[in-house]
């Protein structure tokens, strides 16, 4: 990374971490407590079943948005420890420089696209 690159990169890593900060504190905000407890599954309501249902999917979908949210914050925050410290860009599996056109479309990417996609095939075996 040219050191004339380093302050663009860094507004723009902050800039992102800004969305994400933003997105958690609203998806903190939403929730209402009463949205909390699962409506009850009574057998004189027939549709109470299916709400608890829903009411336990939206749940999940809400925890596995907050978790990626919080991994993406995650990897924002090393990628701009990595700008600070001259090693931002360099692939941490190979070494190598990372491309420039997968930091513009990623740019809080630590892995190039090779030991990323070796990274999840890796990762997708032992699940």
């Amino acid at each position: 990374m040219e050191e004339q690159e380093k302050p663009a990169i860094a507004r723009q890593l902050a800039k992102a971490a800004g969305k994400v900060a933003e997105r958690l504190t609203r998806l903190e905000q939403d929730e209402q407590p009463q949205e909390r407890t699962p409506p009850p599954v009574g057998q004189e309501l027939e549709g109470a079943l299916l709400d608890a249902a829903l009411w336990e999917a939206a749940s999940h979908q809400e925890e596995a948005l907050r978790r990626f949210l919080l991994a993406r914050g995650a990897a924002i925050r090393l990628a701009q420890q990595q700008v600070e410290k001259g090693s931002y860009g360099i692939c941490q599996g190979c070494g190598e420089a990372i491309p420039a056109r997968r930091l513009e479309a990623v740019p809080s990417a630590i892995f190039c696209v090779f030991c990323q996609t070796k990274r999840e095939g890796s990762l997708s075996k032992r699940l």
